[in-house]
Parts: C-alpha cells; structure tokens; sequence
C-alpha cells in the first residue's frame, strides 16, 4: 500500500491513532532507507539521509538502526519526528513519486 493510501485510507481494523502513527513513522523510516543514502560517522555508527526539496526549501530527513526518524530544515537544529510529522512527511514524499 502506497503511503498516501496508507494516510487518506488507514486501515479500518480497529488500530488506535497512536498505533497507526507508529506505522507512520516506521513506514517512513522504511521510505527514507530505500532511498536515501548511507552515512557513517568516525565511530561507524551507520543512518540513512534522504534531502527534499520542497517550495520552502530543502529539508533532510534521516533514519537509525533504532527506526528513529529525524529531520531538519536547512541551518535548523535535528529532532525528533513523531505523529503528525511521520504523516506529513509521507504525503510529501508521495507527492514527489518517493514510495
């Protein structure tokens, strides 16, 4: 199922919000890893970075072995995504034919 089915039609199956948020965010760490590209620092810890380029300008999106999902604007401190933010960035990503 594609995201943007997954966002406009989530499963009817009696799931919570906060449960369908939690495949948000897992989907789109699964999103970020096919198609981003693959980091490592000087220790070897190893993420998947995946820039966007949206009419605000770019945005960077990165995902660890944890299936933590953070982004940053362009000069904006990293954080954290969860809820809203999965969903959002799922959308635009599907919008631009990432799936």
């Amino acid at each position: 199922m594609s995201s943007q089915l997954m966002v406009d039609h989530p499963p009817s199956n009696g799931q919570s919000l906060e449960t369908l948020m939690r495949v948000a965010v897992k989907r789109l760490a699964i999103v970020i890893r096919n198609h981003g590209e693959r980091q490592t620092d000087h220790d070897g810890n190893a993420w998947y970075a995946l820039s966007v380029s949206l009419e605000f300008g770019f945005f960077h999106l990165a995902t660890f072995s944890n299936g933590a999902v953070w982004g940053n604007k362009d000069g904006d401190k990293p954080r954290s995504f969860v809820d809203g933010d999965a969903l959002f960035w799922l959308r635009k990503l599907d919008q631009q034919g990432v799936r």
